[in-house]
């Protein structure tokens, strides 16, 4: 089957994420709060339970504390993925849709999330910032006014190094996981004799899960530091090996996974949804493109 187009890539990338990522919004601000809360400098210290954070948020906000942010979320993803997933397939197709190579796989999920992540960090940061509620409560114009007048253009790009340092990993292990899953499965499935699967099934939705699972567990610890960076409104914070060392050494080990669990919460459900519905809407597109020829 033909690879389809780049902007069909990014039609169905756009409908896929923001359907899954509206319904992930809960678990999306529960995640930055507990990642972004500073510890107190005590021994054995492991991290913000996920439950009472969850408690917290809704007694002292309401259940639409949970939901602070998500418009920005879905703004931010939608155009991230719609590129990640366009320049995926496009690398993709490049190959002659032979099966990648390790190399290949690596090389091609880095960059295609480098590339998404790159073009809406601005927002990102800005989400950031309205979610913890912090300098500007949670009005997403008003973080932006005080950015720009207190910090500057590059404040909307604070973070920005880890956060490209994060997302290549992530995109590495993510597309390259999710990619040697499926293959996996399609091979078997024939060497069985079994009639290929339907891109509606849930497998998809596995693989999209373990991926991002696993994805998710390497990159954890650059992403936390990433994530207060983007909340400091000050220059206490700088990426580098320093900064986690100095991190570890005041908070200990526990610190570099704080809110993993609602990290879990938040990554395993959006990357199932994420990706069975993109294979859905992309089997869809490609019967189009088939039956208009």
């Amino acid at each position: 089957m033909a690879a389809p187009t780049a902007s069909l890539d990014a039609s169905r990338q756009r409908a896929s994420t923001i359907r899954s990522h509206i319904m992930q919004g809960n678990a999306n601000a529960l995640k930055l709060r507990s990642r972004t809360i500073t510890l107190p400098p005590k021994p054995r210290v492991v991290g913000t339970n996920v439950i009472s954070v969850l408690r917290q948020v809704v007694r002292t906000e309401g259940w639409r504390g949970l939901l602070r942010g998500n418009t920005l979320n879905v703004l931010r993803i939608a155009p991230t993925k719609a590129v990640e997933l366009a320049v995926w397939e496009k690398f993709r197709s490049s190959k002659g849709g032979r099966t990648l190579t390790p190399r290949e796989r690596v090389v091609g999920g880095s960059f295609a999330s480098m590339l998404g992540t790159a073009v809406t960090h601005p927002i990102d940061t800005v989400r950031t910032r309205a979610t913890i509620g912090q300098g500007g409560g949670a009005d997403p114009w008003r973080h932006c006014l005080v950015i720009a007048r207190t910090e500057g253009v590059k404040g909307f790009f604070r973070g920005f190094v880890p956060n490209l340092v994060r997302v290549a990993p992530y995109g590495a292990v993510n597309y390259g996981a999710y990619d040697i899953l499926q293959t996996g499965y399609k091979k078997f499935r024939k060497f069985t004799g079994q009639p290929p699967a339907n891109p509606a099934g849930l497998e998809n939705a596995l693989w999209g899960g373990l991926s991002g699972a696993m994805a998710q567990t390497v990159v954890y610890p650059i992403e936390m530091l990433q994530r207060r960076m983007q909340a400091s409104t000050g220059q206490g914070i700088s990426f580098g090996v320093a900064s986690l060392r100095e991190l570890v050494a005041r908070e200990g080990v526990g610190v570099l996974y704080t809110g993993l669990s609602s990290n879990y919460a938040k990554t395993i459900p959006a990357a199932a949804i994420g990706w069975w519905s993109y294979e859905v809407i992309k089997d869809m597109l490609e019967e189009k493109e088939k039956n208009q020829k």
